[in-house]
């Protein structure tokens, strides 16, 4: 039982990134004035809120959409680009509990995701299944030991 999914952001235009992490695109020309500048600031700070504003969007989205065909769910955090080998950074880390008979509404569910125009600009990937270890707890009583038993 189990799948685990990640929608993760691609990025895109003169901001991207090549393949070994160098900009892309050509630099920036200097501002002319003290305006221009903070004007660039400003305009850098705005990009930057859009984009982690459709980030949240879309992790809503796919969490919204994977847990109608999950008995239970779990957000795991997020992994850096030195873990997942990517150079695009994830943007959700989730575990969703799915009985082995709904893996192909699970499959559907993805796949309409990965249409759907709200996503453009982000990657919506699965693995698993996986042990549903994200789903199991363990208890230890006062004065237990690791393995459960008086210490």
């Amino acid at each position: 039982m189990g799948g685990e999914g990640a929608p993760r952001h691609r990025r895109a235009g003169p901001g991207a990134r090549d393949g070994r992490g160098r900009p892309g695109g050509p630099a920036p020309e200097e501002p002319a004035t003290g305006r221009e500048y903070l004007a660039r600031v400003r305009d850098r700070r705005a990009t930057r809120e859009r984009r982690q504003e459709s980030a949240l969007d879309a992790v809503d989205l796919v969490d919204r959409v994977v847990r109608t065909v999950a008995v239970d769910s779990v957000r795991r955090p997020l992994h850096g680009v030195e873990l997942t080998g990517r150079d695009r950074p994830q943007v959700m880390n989730g575990a969703y509990l799915v009985p082995r008979d709904d893996e192909r509404l699970l499959t559907a569910a993805l796949d309409t995701l990965r249409q759907d125009p709200r996503l453009s600009g982000f990657a919506v990937e699965a693995s698993g299944p996986w042990v549903p270890y994200s789903f199991a707890s363990v208890a230890l009583t006062e004065g237990a030991g690791r393995d459960g038993a008086p210490a």
